[in-house]
């Protein structure tokens, strides 16, 4: 195990390295003179053991109205395409307008992947010698159209769909057995509400203020949902400048759910955003709740760095939380930014937890 962990570490500094030589030739595809919008494409490569090595690209396209302005209401609309060395792939794009003198804003994602991944069980002892493999082949859509009731506090309501299919299920584990929820692929369809409230100074990489985000959606089978259940999101955002330009940034989630959850609709502990370090969704369950820290500084030029991290955990109902088994991670990472007006960057972080460590390469930063 430490021979694969340390192959595992000169692999991920290895792809590191070529990844910054990558994005730092890779110059704008676009923009006007005036910095209103602009075009950016550049190589995604990382390395994990759950991937192996992974290649693809990432674009971004960005509409800024008013760059000198008061308003920081940026239309965005972010796409990559990733391939993997264990044959998952990847199609996502993500986008967010505001119209109407920014009173409207519509937000919207849409992917379809072919991903084989693990799975580890449900509940915070999942353990990690229980993994079995499996291929999820879907498509997901979700969008929200959110009007602002009061400056910078936006209300609307949310639809969310995905369709799922499982193939390639292990033998003798879990999700052959048939006692897991979702195990032999569903579709879910629901509707909810959103409120926002955003004080951010800058969407794409924000220096002070504050986000508070509530999500609610209900699915249904009469708006054709095979399965009943319900999901509620909290999300919790504050950026304080400490120091020209030093940032310390802190977040807490809070998701519950509840009724027939498909297993792969279950709030997850691990991910390249929240709890980086551990493997993606190593730890499902109703309930996920989640803190995480990161302090940002700059390097030279383009360049800055991050510390951060994150203590989280699940259960399966709010008075199943424990204390005595809280899962931490934590790590660094380097920024570059390919766009200056507005900020836009390269994320490369390299975390760690208990259970070993993961190289995240990506657009944008983690929250």
């Amino acid at each position: 195990m430490m021979a694969m962990y340390n192959m595992s570490n000169r692999k991920s500094s290895l792809v590191a390295i070529t990844a910054l030589i990558l994005i730092f030739l890779s110059p704008n595809i676009g923009a006007d003179q005036d910095k209103t919008w602009g075009i950016t494409a550049l190589p995604a490569l990382s390395y994990s053991l759950g991937t192996g090595l992974l290649g693809g690209l990432l674009i971004n396209y960005y509409h800024f109205p008013d760059p000198k302005g008061e308003s920081q209401k940026l239309d965005t609309i972010n796409g990559k395409i990733i391939y993997t060395q264990k044959n998952q792939f990847k199609a996502a794009a993500t986008s967010e307008w505001f119209f109407g003198d920014d009173d409207y804003n519509l937000s919207a994602l849409v992917s379809f992947y072919n991903y084989p991944g693990t799975f580890y069980g449900i509940g915070p002892a999942a353990s990690e010698d229980s993994g079995e493999e499996y291929t999820p082949i879907g498509f997901d859509l979700s969008c929200a159209l959110k009007k602002a009731i009061l400056p910078n506090l936006y209300l609307g309501p949310v639809y969310d769909f995905s369709y799922v299919e499982i193939q390639d299920i292990e033998s003798g584990g879990l999700l052959e057995a048939g006692d897991i929820n979702g195990a032999g692929g569903t579709r879910i369809s629901g509707i909810g509400a959103q409120l926002t409230w955003d004080k951010r100074d800058s969407r794409s990489f924000s220096s002070k203020g504050l986000l508070i985000d509530l999500k609610t959606t209900i699915y249904r089978r009469e708006i054709g949902s095979e399965e009943d259940f319900f999901q509620a999101n909290f999300d919790y955002r504050q950026f304080l400048r400490i120091y020209k330009e030093q940032v310390l940034a802190w977040q807490y989630i809070m998701k519950i759910s509840g009724g027939n959850v498909p297993f792969r609709n279950l709030p997850p502990l691990g991910n390249n955003s929240i709890m980086r370090g551990y493997a993606d969704n190593r730890y499902l369950d109703k309930i996920f709740s989640g803190f995480q820290a990161e302090y940002r500084f700059p390097v030279i030029w383009r360049f800055c760095g991050a510390i951060f991290g994150s203590v989280g955990q699940v259960a399966p109902d709010l008075a199943g939380f424990s204390l005595t088994d809280l899962k931490l991670s934590g790590g660094s990472g380097l920024r570059f930014a390919v766009t200056q007006e507005p900020k836009t960057n390269i994320r490369i972080d390299y975390a760690f937890s208990r259970e070993g460590s993961q190289l995240y390469i990506t657009l944008g930063e983690a929250f």
